[in-house]
């Protein structure tokens, strides 16, 4: 009885093995039909032209003075990226007044340089 049962399943399993590689071999061969063309809107839209001036400056990183510490946010100013042990007191004076008004970084490159510069 159970001998029964298992040609059945290999059976099954063959069969459903060659059905799969048939599919896949005619569907890989079928001819691909274009979609059919629909009605399009004959009124121009207006495109404006956007010309990205190569001096403007995205910033990624914000830092801020918290509890003595530098805290590293997004540029949005909310999202917290980092916590540091850096204190601002062990900072230079000039580096303390930009971080107590909040200092801007461009990149990971810059925010690293910093982190690496002024961590402990």
């Amino acid at each position: 009885m159970k001998r029964k049962y298992r040609i059945g399943i290999y059976f099954c399993m063959v069969c459903m093995c060659v059905l799969y590689w048939a599919s896949y071999r005619f569907a890989a061969n079928a001819p691909v039909v274009p979609a059919p063309e629909t009605e399009q809107s004959t009124e121009e839209i207006p495109v404006k032209s956007v010309i990205q001036s190569t001096d403007a400056k995205v910033y990624s990183y914000y830092l801020v003075e918290e509890d003595g510490h530098v805290y590293v946010y997004l540029n949005d100013k909310v999202t917290l990226y980092e916590t540091t042990t850096i204190q601002v007191s062990s900072l230079p004076d000039d580096l303390q007044r930009e971080i107590g008004q909040g200092k801007f970084l461009l990149d990971d490159h810059e925010l690293y340089n910093f982190l690496e510069n002024y961590s402990s």
